[in-house]
């Protein structure tokens, strides 16, 4: 299932470095898809770029002093994608919805160890 449909973290359109046109990103509980969005005859299509495991997720909130980007970076495949929001707002939503995919994700976590590690944003590493 979509996550947190009802405030709009799903299909939100950002920059991303290295991508001529903007991303759109669906975030799921296990997983985030990264898209293009094409439009052609009136009808709107969003085409596959990357689908990306939560579980594989490290987040780095600050890059370069610029308060609107971020990076997603892939522990696995030692990649990242450097992102940009339109506003303060909307990367703070989107940051915390991929915590809390992360946490919740995380095996072997009672519920009271899940909701304490999300509260106290123990999850990401945010000083790399």
């Amino acid at each position: 299932a979509v996550v947190s449909t009802q405030s709009g973290h799903y299909g939100r359109e950002f920059k991303m470095a290295g991508a001529k046109d903007p991303r759109y990103l669906f975030l799921f509980e296990k997983g985030l898809l990264v898209t293009k969005k094409r439009e052609s005859d009136g009808n709107v299509t969003f085409v596959f770029k990357s689908l990306v495991q939560v579980d594989n997720i490290t987040l780095k909130e600050k890059v370069d002093e610029d308060y609107l980007k971020w990076n997603i970076v892939l522990r696995k495949e030692k990649e990242s994608f450097l992102l940009q929001a339109r506003d303060i707002d909307q990367k703070e939503q989107w940051i915390n919805e991929i915590k809390r995919c992360i946490v919740y994700t995380t095996p072997g976590l009672s519920e009271t160890q899940k909701r304490k590690k999300y509260r106290l944003r123990l999850c990401v590493d945010t000083t790399a």
